[in-house]
């Protein structure tokens, strides 16, 4: 039963980031793809939750899940009502009603068959802690009491919002914690990141080899397990490849739109983990990368304005988070505040921090298996390819995190700091395995014959592999 409830109380926000995704950013006369569709609906639904939660508990926490839970509701049965009215009377719909059926069983059934295999695995300790303690708060407190975040150190106080408050509304709905059932936040986040991966890989193969390449994202070993276990590492996954898939989009096509749904994605990152800091930054080399790239090829320059979304974008949606820690003055204790200085002084760091990340990448096959040899591989291989700004720029979105992200133990204060290491940072490597997928998809794509010849034992003729 409390499967159910926790599913139920994801509809409303399925409609909400449905409606906000339909009706600002996709084209009416596009066709657009169910799983694609649903896993946007479940982000900016999301993003949107956690911004009504914050805004009104700000006014009072003590109504906080209430207003929130108010306001979303009455939109969903709107939306829906006036979705009813608009086909009532219609013989034939816009979409294959058959089909449609079919992928929500499917979609359901997966839902419901993850959901149940999580039960039999732990609870990580962004379950009880961290992140699960904050959403035991906000449901006990029926908000966020942002003011008294600072007192509850060991829950990491500057960590963002985003997952517990969808947490602390799944708890509202069941009338009691449940970090059991709360799991299904986490798996309805790795169905969607499967989906939005098959999209983006499907332009380069057939449906099979993008079956294929998909299941061999999602069954890398620790993002199935991080799924499992309650991570907040999975609804971060999703928001960054997002945001990269679309950014992408736009660098392909130049359109705004995908510009925009990237740089929402991209600043729903600013309140999922602090890590997502990192990465916005690096995601700001899309726009303006693209735009210096353009004036140096003598190409059409792509507008300035759209090199001015990314930072607008991001002021609005997590502007006033980060106001809230300036003013608050919370500290947090596991790393010092960078300096060159102490940069300098710790200089010794880096060739351990080298030496562990190589050992992570290429021999902890329980991990990885051979994705990080392959990405190597691919990289030398297809490295001319880097003349062009897609996979120059996806190139460096799993790279560049890398190194940063491995070189701010530098400035660790634990006691350890290589214990520091080995605790976080496979973590910390793991935000990138789906863009590092997607990269060895789309510059395999000239090995589509030699694919085929394996799944058909004879080479075809170029008129039978063309697409």
């Amino acid at each position: 039963m409390s499967f159910l409830v926790a599913f139920i109380s994801l509809v409303p926000i399925f409609l909400v980031g449905d409606f906000i995704y339909v009706k600002l950013f996709a084209e009416p006369s596009e066709k657009i793809s169910l799983g694609v569709r649903w896993s946007l609906a479940l982000a900016v639904g999301t993003g949107v939750l956690t911004l009504i939660l914050f805004y009104t508990s700000l006014v009072n926490f003590r109504y906080g899940y209430t207003v929130t839970i108010s306001i979303t509701l009455l939109f969903s049965v709107l939306y829906v009502a006036f979705g009813i009215r608009r086909w009532a009377g219609r013989k034939r719909f816009g979409f294959n009603l058959r089909r449609t059926a079919l992928f929500i069983l499917i979609g359901l059934l997966l839902i419901a068959i993850l959901w149940y295999i999580s039960q039999l695995a732990g609870l990580g300790v962004d379950g009880y802690a961290h992140w699960g303690i904050k959403a035991k708060a906000s449901f006990l407190d029926g908000g966020w009491i942002l003011s008294r975040e600072g007192m509850r150190r060991f829950s990491h106080p500057v960590y963002p919002l985003l997952v517990p408050s969808q947490q602390g509304w799944i708890y509202t709905f069941l009338g009691q914690v449940d970090e059991q059932a709360v799991k299904i936040v986490f798996v309805m986040f790795y169905l969607a990141l499967g989906a939005l991966f098959y999209h983006a890989v499907r332009p380069f193969y057939d449906k099979i080899l993008t079956v294929f390449f998909t299941l061999l994202m999602m069954s890398t070993p620790l993002l199935a397990l991080s799924a499992l276990a309650a991570y907040a590492d999975i609804p971060l996954m999703f928001f960054l490849f997002g945001s990269v898939f679309f950014l992408i989009k736009w660098l392909d096509q130049g359109r705004i739109r995908d510009m925009v749904i990237g740089a929402v994605l991209a600043a729903f990152l600013l309140l999922v983990k602090r890590e997502g800091t990192i990465y916005w930054l690096v995601l700001l080399i899309f726009p303006f990368g693209q735009y210096l790239f353009s004036r140096r090829k003598g190409q059409r320059s792509v507008p300035a304005g759209h090199t001015l979304v990314f930072p607008i974008v991001a002021i609005l949606i997590a502007g006033s988070w980060f106001m809230l820690l300036r003013f608050t003055s919370i500290e947090y204790g596991s790393f010092e505040a960078p300096s060159l200085a102490l940069l300098v002084a710790r200089r010794g760091r880096l060739v351990v921090i080298a030496e562990m990340l190589v050992r992570e990448l290429f021999l902890n096959f329980r991990a990885w298996g051979i994705l990080w040899s392959l990405f190597l591989a691919i990289t030398i291989w297809k490295r001319r390819s880097f003349t062009r700004p897609a996979p120059l720029l996806l190139w460096i979105s799993v790279v560049l995190p890398i190194i940063l992200l491995s070189g701010s133990f530098v400035f660790s204060v634990w006691p350890s700091y290589t214990l520091h290491i080995e605790t976080a940072l496979s973590r910390l490597i793991l935000h990138t395995v789906p863009l590092a997928w997607l990269f060895i998809a789309m510059q395999s794509a000239d090995l589509k014959a030699w694919f085929n010849e394996l799944r058909y034992g004879t080479m075809p003729d170029s008129a039978s592999t063309a697409e």
